[in-house]
C-alpha cells in the first residue's frame, strides 16, 4: 500500500516539443572518406548512454557513440553537438568529438550540471545533420529507483530479441509488468546485457509496450555470452548505481 501511493516517478515534463538547433547552416562533411562511405551504405546507428546521477554528485558525464549501417561502422573523429532539455527549452552542453571507436564523453561540473529530474537529451552530428535522443535521470536525496533485466524478465522470453535483430519480429512483455512499473512511484532503470547498437530497438519496444521511460544501461560489447560474464557485467552496473 505505501509503494502504490507513493509519489509518481519523475515524468518527462521538461520534454522539449521540437528538436534543437544546430549551429551550421548546412551538413560540414565528414572527417573520413570511410565514415562517408558507410553512412551513404546504410543510415545512422548513433546511441546515447542514458546519464544516471545524484543530484549531490559534483560531475555528470554525458556519452554515446556514433556509428553507420548496419555493420555499426565506427565514425571516428566527428563532431556531436550536445542537448538538454530544462524547462521545457533546449540548453546547449557544447560538443564533443569522438575517439576511435566512435565514442565521446562531455563533463558538466558546476553550473552546468543538470538539475534533479527526468528529461530528454539530444545529439546532432554536424556532418550529416543526423540526430538521435536519450535520456538524462538525477535523483535527489533519498529517492529510490527500480532495477529489471529486459529480456526473460519482462519480456515473454529470454531469445525472443534474436528474432527482432534479425527479422523484426515484436517481443511479448509479461502480463501486467508496465502497469505493475507505472503504479510503483520509482524511476525504472532498465539494465540488460544487449549490446548498445540496440539501444534504439529497446527504448522504441518499451515505449510501444507501454513501460514507463527510465534509463537503460546496455553492455558495450556486441554480445556478452550468457553465465558468468553476463552476471559479471550486470552485477558491475549494480555497483556503479
Amino acid at each position: 500500500i505505501a509503494e502504490l501511493a507513493a509519489p509518481r516517478p519523475p515524468s518527462l515534463g521538461d520534454h522539449c516539443a521540437s528538436p534543437p538547433t544546430p549551429s551550421g547552416a548546412t551538413p560540414s562533411g565528414f572527417a573520413h572518406t570511410s565514415t562517408s562511405i558507410a553512412a551513404r551504405v546504410g543510415g545512422p546507428r548513433h546511441r546515447g548512454i542514458d546519464l544516471i546521477a545524484a543530484e549531490t554528485d559534483q560531475t555528470q558525464t554525458i556519452a554515446g557513440k556514433l556509428a553507420y549501417s548496419a555493420a555499426d561502422k565506427d565514425a571516428r573523429d566527428e563532431r556531436v553537438e550536445l542537448f538538454a532539455c530544462v524547462g521545457r527549452d533546449w540548453k546547449s552542453l557544447g560538443q564533443a568529438r569522438t575517439d576511435r571507436g566512435g565514442r565521446f564523453t562531455v563533463t558538466l561540473s558546476g553550473d552546468r550540471r543538470l538539475p534533479p529530474g527526468l528529461r530528454d537529451l539530444y545529439g546532432i552530428v554536424p556532418a550529416d545533420r543526423s540526430a538521435f535522443t536519450f535520456l538524462a535521470y538525477v535523483a535527489k536525496a533519498g529517492d529510490s529507483v527500480i532495477v529489471t533485466d529486459i529480456d526473460g524478465t519482462i519480456t515473454a522470453s529470454e531469445t525472443a530479441v534474436f528474432n527482432t535483430v534479425l527479422f523484426g519480429d515484436d517481443i511479448g512483455h509479461r502480463l501486467g509488468a508496465p502497469q505493475a512499473f507505472a503504479a510503483s512511484g520509482r524511476v525504472i532503470v532498465y539494465l540488460s546485457s544487449r549490446g548498445d547498437q540496440l539501444t534504439s530497438m529497446t527504448r522504441h519496444w518499451l515505449e510501444v509496450h507501454g513501460f514507463p521511460p527510465g534509463p537503460i544501461r546496455h553492455a558495450q560489447a556486441a554480445a556478452t555470452k550468457p553465465g558468468p560474464k553476463t552476471i559479471a557485467f550486470k552485477a558491475d552496473e549494480l555497483r556503479k548505481l
